[in-house]
C-alpha cells in the first residue's frame, strides 16, 4: 500500500521508461521488491517508500580547541504516513544508543500533530 502513489506515477510515465523498469513496473506482484530495492537507490525516489531525515541545525561550541560542554541539534523528519512520530522517535533511540541524549518532539507548525493527518488525494 505503501508504494501505490509511486506505481501510479510509475505506470503513467510506463511509456517512456526503458524496456527493463516497464517490465517491473507491470509485475509488481513479482518484482515488487525489487522495485523497492531500486526505488531507495536514490534520495529522490527513497522519500516516497519511506521516511526520510535531515539534520538542520547543530548548535555547539564556539572555539576551535575546546570541547563543547553540550551540543544540540534539530532533525528534519519527513514521516511516511505508515509511519508515525512515536515509531520514528523510538527508532532514533534505538539508533543512538545513548541515555546521555536527550531526544524532544518537536511540532515545527500548528497541525503537525499525527491526529490532524489529513491524505492527499487527486
Amino acid at each position: 500500500p505503501h508504494m501505490n502513489s509511486y506505481l501510479d506515477t510509475l505506470r503513467f510515465l510506463a511509456s517512456e521508461l526503458p524496456f527493463a523498469m516497464r517490465v517491473i513496473a507491470a509485475n509488481v506482484w513479482l518484482f515488487g521488491p525489487l522495485l523497492r530495492y531500486i526505488v531507495l537507490q536514490k534520495n529522490k525516489t527513497a522519500a516516497l517508500v519511506r521516511t526520510t531525515t535531515a539534520v538542520t541545525v547543530v548548535n555547539a561550541g564556539e572555539k576551535i580547541n575546546a570541547i563543547p560542554g553540550s551540543a544540540t541539534a534539530l532533525i528534519n523528519h519527513r514521516i511516511h504516513p505508515l509511519d508515525s512520530p512515536e515509531t520514528i522517535l523510538r527508532y532514533n533511540r534505538k539508533v543512538i544508543s545513548d541515555p546521555r541524549v536527550k531526544l524532544t518532539r518537536y511540532n515545527s507548525y500548528p497541525g503537525s500533530d499525527r491526529n490532524n493527518y489529513t491524505p492527499v488525494s487527486p
